[in-house]
């Protein structure tokens, strides 16, 4: 799968990342971060547990959702396809595969609107589908397979 390389400037931004990004440190040493989408000091329930699990299951769309779509995403992109073009122009037919069939699993397993939001609400991205796609959660994660199957 396509990996993100993300210089950061602190080690406290780092920290934050999520899902197996390479992040270079205040050293310029390349560091490779493992899942961390939730805080553990607190007791999970289960709605969080199943979200974990799909977080492993999918870590790079959670890596897409929370490290590329940050809040302060609209700095780098114009939009939400700029951003993708930017993540999935140009992969191989074998990446782009990597990413749909991660995709798919969203689709399969996230089955509606408060399904997805909660989702998205976990990985902590930025952009909202209905404020700045105007779509409902769930349209969105469909139309996103649907990119990703586009040649």
């Amino acid at each position: 799968m396509h990996q993100q390389r993300i210089a950061v400037s602190d080690r406290m931004r780092c920290d934050t990342l999520r899902a197996g990004i390479d992040c270079v440190n205040e050293r310029g040493n390349l560091e490779r971060r493992a899942v961390r989408i939730h805080d553990r000091r607190h007791t999970l329930n289960e709605s969080t547990r199943a979200l974990e699990e799909l977080g492993r299951r999918t870590p790079g769309i959670v890596t897409l959702l929370a490290a590329q779509f940050n809040d302060d995403w609209e700095l780098d992109h114009a939009d939400v396809e700029a951003a993708y073009a930017d993540v999935f122009d140009g992969l191989t037919a074998d990446a782009r595969n990597d990413w749909a069939e991660q995709a798919k699993v969203l689709q399969k397993e996230l089955s509606d609107d408060h399904a997805v939001q909660e989702y998205l609400r976990y990985v902590g991205t930025g952009p909202s589908p209905g404020r700045n796609l105007g779509l409902s959660p769930k349209r969105w994660l469909d139309t996103f397979v649907e990119r990703l199957e586009r040649t």
